[in-house]
């Protein structure tokens, strides 16, 4: 990822130099500072030389070590807040160490590409380092280093002097933008406020020792957008009100269950959907190594994409469903093999023909609502009435009359509906 094309480098570079080839508006100390246009209080860092040079033997920008970026600045008598680091400002520079203080609102394109020594990075306020904004060119093999963190996997970012490991994302903070904790191999774990609404793209991309999420309100985490930003780097653990979630019931108010929003949790171990689900999302239960058996309500019409994959201890599939669900690459191909997937009876040859069921290789008749025989997930005098017709006149029932197992259709079975009528 981090392999030099200076010539792709070059040609992006010189497509930005009429924007960016410019003197600085004014310096204090090291560091120099450009006008915020549309502000009358902004300033923004910038760059020292007046042209691009993206040959590291030809310039370097700041050859200072420690770069301590300030707050507020004055100049000629007025005080500006620092508000952003522009584009290029960095590059190539032989920093070590940099400050961003929590006035910082925008990082540019390549601000810190081939920043190769620098190691740390001192931030005071994580709900401000949530909020930058970060410009990059999407196309480009260079994107990312307007990230502090994008050249080694080395650097470590510290606040109030200790390095930031286990990071909680404030009250306040209601998205996470884009990049923000990218490349923070040093991360172990990260608490989630139920405030928060979103996490943006490669918000915590190669963040590979991420291993423990905190949440305390599971409405909240499935109202979030971004889950896999979150959690598709590596397995981690899933905390609920700081316990382990293991037994995971799905809140009565979702028919729908989020993409992604168990993706990689390596501690779930069983799964309870409430009848009123309709939708398990692209990737929802993606890597749970842990679930042994699901148990999928008559209610869901369709599974997303690989919603199941990679689930590497499943044994058994429970559908309840008399027709069965929409799905879409739903398993994975070891699921066809080694699990054991449990249909109504009565509609076995249906699932052994619809698409992705039929690729399972060991299909069980089982009977979800013994009595059911109107096959409207209800047993109630209905299906009484159904029975005596099947008794007495020979009608054909949708559902299983044999109720009690026997192999026969006969009074005992009126018997054994009775009883689970009075259960």
């Amino acid at each position: 990822m981090r392999v030099s094309i200076r010539i792709a480098f070059v040609a992006v570079a010189m497509t930005l130099l009429p924007l960016m080839a410019s003197a600085y508006d004014f310096k204090v100390g090291d560091i120099a500072y450009n006008f915020v246009a549309g502000t009358n209080n902004e300033v923004a860092v910038t760059f020292t030389s007046n042209v691009i040079q993206p040959d590291p033997t030809l310039n370097n920008y700041y050859g200072v070590s420690d770069a301590n970026i300030p707050e507020t600045v004055k100049y000629n008598g007025k005080t500006y807040s620092v508000t952003g680091i522009e584009a290029f400002t960095f590059q190539y520079s032989p920093i070590t160490s940099i400050k961003i203080p929590k006035t910082i609102k925008r990082i540019g394109t390549y601000a810190f590409h081939s920043c190769s020594q620098l190691k740390t990075v001192h931030i005071s306020d994580v709900a401000a380092w949530c909020n930058i904004e970060y410009d990059y060119v999407s196309s480009d093999i260079y994107a990312l280093s307007c990230c502090p963190t994008y050249n080694s996997s080395d650097v470590v970012v510290y606040m109030n002097g200790q390095p930031l490991t286990d990071v909680v994302i404030p009250a306040s903070v209601t998205e996470i933008k884009r990049f923000a904790f990218y490349n923070w191999e040093f991360l172990k774990s990260v608490t989630i406020n139920k405030n928060l609404k979103s996490i943006g793209q490669a918000a915590f991309s190669y963040c590979n020792n991420l291993k423990n999420v905190y949440i305390s309100d599971l409405t909240a985490w499935f109202n979030m957008e971004g889950h896999y930003y979150l959690l598709s780097h590596c397995p981690c653990n899933l905390y609920l009100n700081n316990q382990l979630l293991i037994d995971l019931v799905v809140p009565e108010n979702f028919k729908n269950i989020p993409s992604n929003s168990f993706y990689n949790i390596k501690s779930l171990k069983s799964v309870t959907f409430h009848n009123g689900v309709d939708t398990i999302g692209n990737q929802a239960f993606y890597g749970c190594q842990a679930l042994t058996s699901i148990t999928i309500p008559y209610s869901v019409n369709r599974l997303g994409v690989q919603a199941f994959s990679r689930c590497i201890g499943l044994q058994t599939i429970y559908a309840e469903r008399y027709k069965p669900a929409s799905t879409t690459i739903s398993f994975n191909n070891d699921d066809f093999a080694n699990c054991v997937l449990y249909v109504p009876r009565q509609h076995i040859k249906e699932y052994k023909s619809a698409a992705e069921w039929k690729s399972f290789t060991n299909i069980v008749g089982w009977d979800p609502f013994p009595g059911d025989l109107n096959e409207d997930y209800v047993v109630n005098g209905t299906d009484v009435t159904a029975l005596y017709n099947c008794l007495l006149n020979g009608e054909a029932v949708a559902g299983d009359a044999d109720v009690n197992g026997d192999g026969i259709v006969n009074g005992t079975d009126v018997t054994a509906l009775y009883n689970i009528l009075l259960q």
